[in-house]
């Protein structure tokens, strides 16, 4: 039998040694036929031990934290927290909780352009002068 917990991994009491748990481990205090890894490790894949949690570095806080497309941006604010940036072609999300491919903007057509460049009521006539405009 094997049970997650919201801090620990509990593993089965078959893989205790000698009546307690095993190294970097405690007995439960809600029921002592099962053990906790203590704060710091989780059970080793054998699911009969615990082993150190891995650290993580600040871009893999990033990505686990706001997804694939955020990035630890090199600094830390203030109170000393990292600071998370989201990927080139990707913002954050309203609520800022993730980074999202920005709703796509329709490419202006030529009369569009004459508009926005020379006032509402011009018109394109349908050429372009010697530089491209």
């Amino acid at each position: 039998m094997y049970i997650s917990t919201a801090k620990y991994k509990i593993f089965s009491p078959s893989t205790i040694n000698s009546g307690g748990c095993s190294a970097n481990s405690h007995i439960s205090s809600t029921d002592s036929s099962k053990c906790l890894c203590n704060t710091g490790y989780q059970t080793n894949l054998a699911k009969n031990g615990c082993v150190v949690i891995p650290a993580k570095t600040n871009e893999q806080i990033c990505k686990d934290s706001y997804g694939l497309n955020s990035s630890w941006d090199g600094t830390k604010s203030i109170d000393g927290k990292i600071n998370c940036n989201c990927a080139v072609g990707y913002a954050w999300n309203v609520k800022k909780t993730g980074c999202v491919l920005p709703p796509a903007v329709p490419a202006k057509t030529n009369e569009q352009i004459c508009k926005d460049n020379y006032g509402l009521y011009a018109e394109w006539a349908g050429t372009k002068t010697d530089d491209g405009n």
